[in-house]
């Protein structure tokens, strides 16, 4: 071999072992990337299962909150509406007083009312337990009212029915109920 075949011989392995020296620190690198990029989706990953976690406890909690309020709605609506249904059948229980307690009820209210003008209009078919000269000036009435009386004194009418009453004192009558029933 001549020197020239010796210098192009050793130009190629010096150039091969260039080459080899580039491919592995870029097979090197490659790795390096691959495991850096690994890591940062392991990461990420860790991050998106965290956040999801806690996500899905908040809205755990939320359903328990929003099912608890609902519960309490329907327990309040469903003692509302025995407190109605209460105060619905003393109505109906007033209504079906008999002669002499509508007598002393409709006389105790008169009384405690000054009214001293007017007409009086009573529950059907009690007008007959009554004289005029009960009232005190007022005139019974040929109309009539389902429960109670009113007294009509000119464009004035004194309510007296016992649906009226009942809603007049409402809310004292819905607290003394729900102290009673829902103790």
């Amino acid at each position: 071999m001549n020197n020239l075949d010796l210098l192009l011989d050793r130009i190629r392995k010096d150039g091969q072992k260039e080459a080899d020296h580039i491919l592995s620190n870029g097979q090197k690198r490659k790795e390096e990337i691959i495991k850096e990029s690994e890591d940062k989706a392991e990461k990420e990953a860790s991050n998106i299962i965290k956040n999801a976690q806690k996500e899905a406890g908040r809205i755990k909690d939320n359903s328990k909150v929003t099912a608890n309020r609902q519960a309490r709605d329907i327990k309040i609506e469903a003692k509302n509406q025995v407190v109605e249904d209460i105060l619905e059948k003393l109505v109906e229980k007033l209504e079906k007083l008999g002669p002499n307690s509508y007598k002393s009820f409709v006389l105790n209210r008169l009384k405690d009312s000054k009214i001293e003008n007017g007409e009086i209009l009573l529950q059907k078919d009690m007008k007959y337990h009554f004289k005029e000269d009960d009232f005190n000036g007022l005139k019974i009435s040929d109309e009539f009212v389902d429960g109670g009386f009113i007294v009509k004194d000119g464009k004035i009418s004194y309510d007296n029915t016992y649906k009226s009453l009942v809603n007049f004192e409402k809310d004292s009558l819905e607290k003394i109920i729900v102290d009673e029933i829902f103790k």
